[in-house]
């Protein structure tokens, strides 16, 4: 970011510090009950946005920072009208190599002026709509940089959209006076006493946002934007003039006038993320085979979707079989891990040779059917329906098996578990001959059996039940 302060605000930078607000510090502040800011490897993430539908930037930016996507988009900044660049010349970072002809009012040139051009903005859409949940729904991030115990950043107004036409906007509050540190070019603010602005937290850490407060908003109460079918966000830069305002009339003040890469600084990778988003349904018909990375996934509105990272994935069309032919793995290509999935009538098949990542934890209903043939890695894992597979099983946390053990295949099965094994009225039909192996790495291991093969024997932790043996540090049966 270049910047250079103008003589009003370099005389702002003496007026003292502003007292702290109720509002979060700009990184790691867990305990605030408005804003706690959200970390960008927070497992609270469940998507992020994944499109740039339109990237308006205000005049000036530099070349080297139009890319949103692929690198960075920053939205650029506006001039004073009352104190243009001088006629003939260009100010040093202007990011186009252009000399300003002396018309502010030109609106063909690389130079806006504030009043007079639109501050730059951009608008981002999910691989899934977020919604008004519990706690906060997204959060947004910019590369903020502290200086002196406070933070020096552009900061935006957040709006929302169903439609992507029809925009509700965040009642911000900014109530700064002046900057509280930093140096001429790079002022820096007290985000205590900033709420609901996209940009007050430090690079790496996001500002949460809450739907519902946006329930009395008039284009919610009309209709026009869905709580629960949020598709888009917008971010418009503000000039840190003090031209703009907050929700309650306090001029907005932010490091200006910045050039080149100035205004709000985005990138898609890292830039909006959900936190509550509707999960994807499989959207094959009775019957139907479909590959897990085929975009035949839906939101409840339309499809045409691929498994968004860590979003929530769920296989209910009965009868259905989706086999995951690719690996989605955390760190690996760009899908990452699934944030959970859930089998209901229907199979899910992890193919040989294919490992499937799932950050949380993976349910099994009733009538559906998880065959693990490659490798399966997951923080939890429960079973009402059938496991089965020759694969191997890597759960961090527990396993909870009500419904069928069903080991097959050409090899033996590995179920490999950090904490506990729960085999509560499980094994209704005991495989004989096992290929499974039961290994609980863990402190405890306690197992169910509503039925055993042979009454009157023990058939639990230790023991052996065909071939297949479950052992743990420690064991409990009952």
């Amino acid at each position: 970011m270049h910047r250079l302060l103008s003589f009003v605000t370099a005389a702002a930078l003496s007026a003292g510090q502003a007292v702290a607000g109720p509002y979060s510090t700009y990184s790691n502040d867990p305990a605030n009950p408005h804003d706690a800011p959200i970390h960008k490897n927070s497992e609270e993430i469940r998507a992020w946005a994944n499109a740039v539908s339109d990237y308006s930037p205000a005049p000036g930016v530099g070349v080297m920072y139009q890319d949103p996507v692929a690198g960075f988009g920053s939205l650029g900044d506006l001039y004073d009208p009352l104190n243009p660049p001088e006629t003939g010349t260009k100010p040093p970072f202007h990011g186009v190599d252009e000399l300003f002809n002396g018309i502010v009012g030109d609106l063909t040139d690389s130079y806006g002026f504030i009043g007079i051009d639109d501050p730059g903005s951009i608008t981002v859409s999910f691989p899934a709509p977020i919604y008004d949940g519990p706690g906060h729904d997204f959060a947004t991030f910019e590369n903020g940089i502290i200086i002196g115990g406070y933070l020096s950043a552009e900061l935006a107004y957040v709006e929302v959209s169903t439609d992507g036409v029809n925009f509700a906007r965040f009642d911000g509050i900014s109530s700064n006076d002046a900057p509280s540190g930093g140096w001429p070019g790079y002022e820096s603010f007290d985000v205590t006493n900033i709420y609901n602005l996209a940009g007050k937290h430090a690079n790496g850490w996001g500002t949460p946002f809450d739907l519902a407060d946006l329930q009395n908003h008039s284009l919610v109460q009309s209709g026009d934007v869905d709580l629960q079918d949020i598709r888009h966000v917008r971010l418009v830069d503000i000039p840190g003039s003090g031209y703009f305002v907050d929700s309650q009339g306090h001029d907005v003040l932010d490091p200006w006038i910045t050039y080149n890469s100035g205004g709000y600084d985005f990138r898609l990778s890292e830039g909006v993320a959900g936190l509550n988003v509707v999960p994807l349904r499989w959207d094959g018909a009775p019957d139907e085979t479909g590959a897990w990375a085929t975009p035949n996934w839906h939101d409840g509105n339309s499809g045409g979707h691929q498994p968004p990272s860590r979003a929530r994935m769920v296989v209910d069309v009965e009868g259905s079989i989706v086999t995951v032919d690719r690996d989605f793995i955390s760190g690996v290509g760009e899908d990452g891990p699934a944030g959970s999935v859930q089998v209901d009538n229907a199979t899910l098949v992890v193919d040989s040779g294919i490992e499937l990542e799932v950050t949380n934890t993976v349910t099994v209903g009733t009538g559906g059917l998880l065959q693990v043939d490659g490798i399966l890695t997951a923080d939890n894992v429960i079973v009402h329906g059938t496991l089965s597979g020759s694969g191997a099983i890597v759960v961090v946390g527990s396993v909870e098996i009500r419904g069928v053990l069903s080991p097959g295949g050409s090899g033996p099965g590995v179920l490999l578990v950090g904490e506990s094994i729960e085999l509560t009225e499980a094994l209704t039909e005991v495989p004989e001959p096992s290929a499974l192996l039961l290994l609980a790495a863990g402190a405890t291991t306690v197992c169910w059996f509503a039925r055993r093969r042979t009454p009157g024997r023990p058939a639990c932790c230790g023991s052996r039940f065909g071939r297949g043996i479950i052992r743990g540090r420690s064991s409990t049966c009952r």
